[in-house]
Formats: structure tokens, C-alpha cells, sequence
């Protein structure tokens, strides 16, 4: 897929829950910013947009299909993730879109550089 690299964070599970963690040393750029995204019900496309910094994107939660390309029009086929801490990295300058289907779903994303209104 174009733009992107798929890996894993460290899931522990037990009784009490589910621990993700992703180790800042694994992410490779310095982390500027961080949000968190949860879709609504009925579900809802996010991003639509040229990355101006690199991104990781992890799974919290439910799932999240992700699309990149070089632009809108040039868009590869979407890449699920569904198990918590599955994460994707973005490269700066690709174009991304990504469907959160349903209000269980929800993603962490750090970014490389700190947000910039496009208006």
C-alpha cells in the first residue's frame, strides 16, 4: 500500500482489561502531537487529506479501515485493522482517508508536527 507501514503495539490482556503501549523510542520521529478519533454512530470518513507530517495511527478500539495514495484520485485499496494496537505509519505527503464505522471505533494517532489550519 502506498505510503504506509503496518506493525504492532504491545497488547497485554488479562481479567482486568486490556493494556496498549506504544514506546515512544518505537515510533520513528519525535512526537509533537497527539488526538485520539472515535467514530459516531452510523459510522464517518476522517482525514481526506495530504499528510503535512508523518502520522502513526493505532487502534484503540473496533476498527478502522485506512486508504493512501499519492492523492484523492490515486487511492490504494484500504487496509483494516481490527485488533487493538495494530498501528499504521504514514509517510509525510501522502494523501490518507480512513472509515470508522461504528462509535466503538477509535484510534490513537501521534504526529510529527504540530497541527496547521488550512484555512
Amino acid at each position: 500500500m502506498s505510503g504506509i507501514e503496518q506493525s504492532s503495539s504491545t497488547v497485554h490482556t488479562d481479567p482486568r482489561g486490556t493494556l496498549i503501549a506504544t514506546e515512544l523510542s518505537d515510533v520513528p520521529f519525535a512526537v509533537t502531537r497527539i488526538f485520539v478519533v472515535r467514530g459516531p454512530d452510523g459510522g464517518a470518513v476522517r482525514g481526506d487529506h495530504v499528510t503535512n507530517s508523518a502520522e502513526l495511527l493505532v487502534l484503540v478500539s473496533g476498527t478502522v479501515t485506512v486508504f493512501s495514495g499519492i492523492d484523492a484520485e490515486h487511492v490504494d485499496a484500504g487496509v483494516t485493522l481490527s485488533r487493538p494496537g495494530a498501528r499504521i505509519l504514514l509517510e509525510v505527503g501522502h494523501y490518507v482517508r480512513y472509515f470508522l464505522p461504528n462509535a466503538e471505533s477509535e484510534i490513537l494517532v501521534l504526529c510529527e508536527q504540530p497541527f496547521v489550519s488550512r484555512s
